[in-house]
């Protein structure tokens, strides 16, 4: 077909097909051919270049990526990538469920800002700053808002994410939600309260119980 085409004076853009070799290796290749002539006749050249390695390599990138994909997108953490203007370019789905976003179409290009309080923006400026010198922050308890509004405290850590040359190129945000720590932390402390005032109440009483003892008894006498 290709041959018929050169024939008629068509372009033929190089193409990829495979080969197979003496000792039964699969050779991937890509030939480009055109139609010269060659002493008063037609003929076609062809440039054959063995790109197997570049192949393997390509797949192999793939598969790095598809299981990286694969791990952002089953984390049960909310993944956000943001530029360094803090816009949204990236996120996994916990993120659109933990911010209350139906579609990649509303969180992407949106200011990550948009989704912190306005008392915790500062600090998260701040913070951002600081990660840019240690590459790194954990542990950043702060205050989020779903796109309704609502407030929940989150923590987050956030890591800079590099080019190939070494410079920063985004920051990579990986939230929890810790609604349900907190209510469990704030029920301990409740009752540690009421166990202190238990403890209190029960001195209070045996220290009664003694000074009734005492008139009870110069009562009898």
């Amino acid at each position: 077909e290709n041959y018929t085409k050169h024939l008629r004076g068509e372009e033929v853009p190089p193409y990829e097909y495979a080969l197979t070799a003496k000792d039964g290796r699969r050779i991937e290749v890509i030939l480009a051919s055109r139609l010269i002539q060659f002493e008063g006749e037609s003929a076609i050249l062809g440039i054959v270049t063995d790109i197997t390695e570049r192949k393997r390599a390509e797949q192999a990138l793939k598969e790095s990526e598809d299981r990286y994909r694969s791990l952002v997108e089953t984390s049960p953490d909310a993944i956000t990538l943001t530029d360094a203007d803090l816009k949204i370019i990236m996120v996994n789905r916990q993120a659109l469920n933990l911010y209350g976003v139906k579609t990649l179409e509303e969180a992407i290009g949106r200011n990550g800002l948009d989704f912190v309080s306005s008392e915790d923006r500062p600090r998260i400026v701040e913070n951002m700053k600081k990660t840019l010198e240690t590459g790194r922050a954990t542990g950043m308890e702060i205050t989020l808002l779903k796109k309704d509004g609502t407030a929940f405290p989150a923590e987050t850590n956030v890591s800079v994410v590099y080019d190939p040359k070494g410079n920063p190129r985004a920051f990579m945000a990986v939230v929890r939600d810790i609604s349900e720590r907190k209510r469990l932390e704030n029920q301990f402390l409740q009752a540690q309260k009421m166990e202190s005032i238990g403890r209190l109440a029960g001195g209070v009483a045996h220290d009664f119980n003694n000074i009734l003892t005492v008139i009870t008894s110069y009562g009898s006498m």
